[in-house]
């Protein structure tokens, strides 16, 4: 019995021949010196596509023949099985566009295995792990993430996750400090590294370490806050004829942070109409939690002198600069971002007599140990002080 053509099931394998192009796929290596990396070729319909594969190893145990690698430890067994599959999910890529009558093409195929290569490459995971996560980050972490990622691809073209180890953060944090980044930049690079790793781990990618022994250090930068005197002179310019309008409005959110405690995120999504009588109410953007605080005279002169504020927004990086220069305008001597207000207003706080447990509140903080450094910095000041008992023994002795 013979079946009708429209009812043979292997048809679509005969007919597909007719617009399926052919692709040819092979593993070769680039050499860097004693080191080589596998790259994979893939070619067809007078179109060429090469994808590195992020494996690395010695240039003498490569096997060009059988386009893998000679066998002599478990890393490079590994490294032929990991290569075993890539052939093997290339094999299954062929197969469904020949079953869905799909056109394949080489850059189609290296599309497809982009994908399974974040398997092999941490710099591929960490690009595609940052998209699946850009919805449940703050514009501002993404931000820093995704410099972290373009950081990465800078130090090395290549990074797998077999090239990551103790070892490897090492090198890294000495090619950060050459490059100039400050100690709080690396360690806030290493804490984003340290955040996409876990995540696959989380995924089942083995690390060849345990991710508790790279410590990335502080990354919350200087404490430093302004002295009175210097937050006066600040509001004195603030009120002179003499400054410019991006100036006035920069200044006019970093006086009101350091009288309000609250944090850049928090000063640049407030508008007047949050603000009632004498106290503001809003939800953190960090803690995501509900905030009331009290506008003191000071605070309210400070938005009042200024109409545009909290109407017009100017961006961080810009007041950063700004204040930068403001300071260095005025003669003050310490480094001045726009977080500085908040370490301003945690000191003074405490010196006019508040107490840490409300400091805590005000600061919107999780853990009583982190508003304690604030505490700590005051400490330091009155330790400083005592130095004026000598004044009184001079004056006593008519020196």
């Amino acid at each position: 019995m013979f079946l009708a053509q429209n009812e043979r099931i292997f048809d679509t394998l005969i007919d597909t021949a007719n617009f399926y192009v052919s692709v040819n796929n092979y593993f070769t290596i680039r050499k860097f010196g004693e080191e080589c990396t596998v790259y994979l070729f893939i070619s067809g319909n007078k179109q060429r596509e090469r994808i590195s594969t992020e494996i690395k190893a010695p240039t003498i145990l490569w096997d060009e023949k059988k386009a893998r690698f000679k066998e002599v430890n478990q890393k490079m067994i590994d490294y032929n099985l990991i290569l075993g599959q890539l052939e093997g999910k290339i094999e299954s890529i062929k197969v469904n566009y020949r079953l869905t009558e799909r056109i394949l093409t080489p850059a189609i195929l290296k599309k497809e295995l982009k994908s399974g290569l974040t398997r092999i490459s941490f710099l591929a995971y960490f690009k595609e792990a940052l998209k699946a996560e850009r919805s449940f980050l703050e514009p501002g972490s993404y931000k820093r993430h995704n410099s972290v990622y373009a950081k990465l691809c800078k130090y090395k073209e290549d990074i797998s996750f077999q090239d990551i180890d103790l070892q490897f953060f090492k090198e890294f944090k000495i090619w950060c400090v050459k490059r100039g980044n400050a100690h709080t930049t690396i360690a806030s690079n290493i804490a984003s590294i340290k955040k996409f790793l876990k995540l696959a781990k989380k995924d089942g990618i083995k690390l060849k370490f345990e991710l508790e022994d790279v410590v990335a250090g502080s990354s919350r930068g200087n404490r430093t806050p302004l002295k009175l005197h210097d937050l006066k002179r600040l509001i004195k310019y603030y009120k002179s004829e003499f400054i410019t309008e991006n100036e006035k409005l920069t200044l006019g959110y970093f006086l009101f942070a350091c009288l309000s405690g609250l944090r850049v995120s928090d000063v640049l999504k407030l508008h007047r109409k949050d603000m009632y009588d004498n106290y503001i109410t809003f939800v953190s953007k960090k803690g995501k939690k509900d905030q009331l605080v009290t506008l003191i005279n000071q605070a309210e002169d400070i938005i009042n002198y200024e109409p545009k504020l909290f109407q017009k927004k100017i961006a961080e990086q810009t007041m950063n600069k700004l204040l930068k220069k403001i300071a260095l305008q005025l003669g003050i001597k310490i480094k001045v971002t726009f977080h500085t207000s908040r370490h301003t207003f945690a000191t003074l706080y405490l010196i006019s007599g508040g107490t840490i447990q409300n400091l805590m509140l005000l600061l919107g903080h999780k853990k009583i140990e982190t508003t304690m450094i604030y505490a700590h910095i005051v400490a330091v000041d009155a330790n400083n002080d005592m130095f004026r008992l000598d004044d009184l023994f001079k004056e006593e002795s008519g020196q």
